[in-house]
C-alpha cells in the first residue's frame, strides 16, 4: 500500500483485510475437508476401529498438503517486491 497516493489506503486496507479473512476461512475449510476425507481411508474396514496411528497419519496427510500449498504460496509472496512509491505531490 505504500506506493498508492493517501486517498485510497482506506479501501485498500480493507479490500486486503476482507481477502485474507475469506482466504483464511476457505483454508481452515479446505483442511477440515481433505481431514474428513482422509480419517474413514484409515480405519480399519474389518473392525471399523481407528486407532491413534491411523488417525495420525491422517493428519500427517493433511499436513503435507498444506506444506505443499504453502511453498508455491512463499515462492509466489517472495516476487512480490517493494513497489517504487509513487510522486505524492
Amino acid at each position: 500500500m505504500r506506493s498508492l497516493h493517501p486517498e485510497p489506503i482506506a479501501q485498500a486496507a480493507s479490500a486486503i483485510g476482507f481477502a485474507r479473512t475469506r482466504g483464511g476461512a476457505a483454508g481452515v475449510r479446505l483442511c477440515g475437508i481433505v481431514l474428513e476425507w482422509r480419517l474413514p481411508a484409515h480405519v480399519d474396514n474389518l473392525t471399523g476401529v481407528d486407532s491413534s496411528p491411523a488417525r495420525l497419519a491422517a493428519f500427517n496427510e493433511v499436513f503435507l498438503m498444506l506444506a505443499g500449498l504453502c511453498v508455491p504460496a512463499l515462492a509466489l509472496a517472495w516476487q512480490l517486491r517493494d513497489a517504487e512509491p509513487q510522486n505524492r505531490e
